[in-house]
Parts: structure tokens; sequence; C-alpha cells
């Protein structure tokens, strides 16, 4: 899992026409580098993961990603 580099709650959310957008870090499988997307829908509580497709800003490519986590579906690299 990767950590949000977000310290308060305020920074995490950005104003999105009315809406509230949630912004959260994932790591790009095909570079490695860590990219920042945003989810403008809220968040779904409970036990099911819920990934929505996010357009890497670093590779140009559409990555399932679970903003909850930041696991991008289908991938087990370790980038450690």
């Amino acid at each position: 899992m990767i950590e949000s580099v977000f310290s308060g709650p305020d920074l995490s959310r950005r104003s999105c026409g009315g809406r509230v957008a949630r912004v959260f870090v994932f790591r790009c499988p095909n570079t490695g580098f860590n990219v920042q997307g945003w989810v403008a829908n809220e968040l779904a509580e409970g036990k099911a993961e819920v990934y929505e497709s996010i357009a890497c800003t670093i590779c140009r490519q559409v990555h399932l990603v679970s903003p909850r986590t930041g696991k991008v579906l289908g991938t087990n690299k370790d980038y450690s």
C-alpha cells in the first residue's frame, strides 16, 4: 500500500465544481513512478475493493486503481 503524501484531511481533497475530489497517490506499473490521481466520487464504505479507471500522467495509459489503497489491479511488482 502506498501512503498518502498529504498530512491533513483538508489537503487530500479539492473542490471540483461544487463537489469535493479525493486525491490519492499510486505507483505506475509501467514505470515505477509515483503518480497523483483523483476521483470526484466519494469513496464507498464497505469491505469490497472498488477500482477506478485513472489516466496515468506518466505513461499516458489507463490503470485500474483503488483510490482507498493506491493498489493497481493486476500488478504484484515490488518497487521498494
